[in-house]
């Protein structure tokens, strides 16, 4: 009991020595919605499984998307969570570090999806300020208005087994 004191002390002045320390908050949604949970692989139990759904039901459990491929085989929804507090107890100020995590979706010519990806970008401490690099998404990815209604492109029929073309 007698040491208690003594180390408390010494951690409680390397913290004030050290300038900031991070208090982390376990990543909760601040901004979005988090829908990494109702997407999986073909035998999950999970409401959106590879080969098992289209786009148009992705759309209907998960919204309209925030971004949207080029080619239109591609959506993600994206969200914003809380990674921690930057405290800098010698300022008496702390600071959040955000982070960014997106679901990418790519589904087949027949609508269906084929894959997903979820990645994350978390912040970084730079100067005093806490921030994010944007969304995680791909490259070929564009910011869909949001005002604006997707409409998911027309399923190309599959060619009957024999008359595929030959070069």
């Amino acid at each position: 009991m007698k040491k208690i004191l003594p180390i408390s002390l010494i951690i409680l002045g390397t913290l004030l020595l050290s300038g900031c320390f991070f208090v982390p908050a376990f990543n909760p949604t601040i901004s979005g919605k988090d829908v990494s949970d109702k997407v999986g692989g073909p035998a999950s139990n999970r409401p959106l499984r590879v080969g098992t759904v289209t786009m148009d039901q992705v759309i209907a459990l998960l919204g309209q998307p925030q971004y949207v491929s080029r080619d239109d085989r591609q959506i993600a929804y994206t969200w914003e969570v809380l990674n921690g507090e930057w405290v800098y107890p010698l300022c008496f100020t702390a600071q959040p570090q955000h982070g960014e995590r997106a679901l990418e979706l790519t589904f087949d010519q027949q609508n269906v999806l084929v894959d997903y990806r979820l990645s994350k970008e978390d912040g970084s401490l730079q100067l005093f300020v806490a921030t994010a690099q944007g969304p995680p998404v791909a490259a070929n990815m564009v910011r869909y208005p949001p005002w604006m209604k997707f409409v998911p492109p027309a399923t190309k029929p599959a060619r009957p087994p024999g008359t595929e073309k030959t070069p």
